[in-house]
């Protein structure tokens, strides 16, 4: 076996593979670089997690109401993040939820309100 330089993905020096399949120069860069990809992804979830809940208290807030799409908005609902939907069997529309509250679109003459609901 000749033997290869490689360069860490890590700490981008070079070191001579001691596998065929070694990727970093030790343990520790192996463990780091491991470590910063498991962050970035428990940051996302945070956020993510964070917004759906604050959507969902937003809507147990206002339980039982009906609302326009601007004043959702105005209280800092995003539409973008929902847990759930589902074509509701009567009327063919689908609705939305964030955990145990959902809300679906009422059209109205003059407006489309949003009606909000508890599981």
């Amino acid at each position: 076996m000749t033997q290869e330089i490689e360069k860490c993905p890590n700490c981008l020096n070079t070191f001579t593979l001691k596998r065929l399949n070694q990727k970093y120069c030790s343990d520790n860069c192996r463990i780091q670089k491991n470590n910063a990809n498991s962050r970035k992804f428990r940051e996302l979830t945070k956020t993510t997690n964070h917004i759906l809940l604050k959507n969902r208290n937003i809507l147990a807030a206002l339980e039982g109401e009906q609302i326009s799409e601007i004043d959702l908005k105005i209280k800092g609902f995003d539409f973008r993040y929902v847990t759930n939907f589902r074509t509701n069997e009567q009327t063919k529309q689908p609705d939305f939820f964030c955990y145990d509250y959902g809300y679906f679109f009422v059209k109205t003459k003059k407006t489309q309100l949003i009606e909000i609901f508890k599981l």
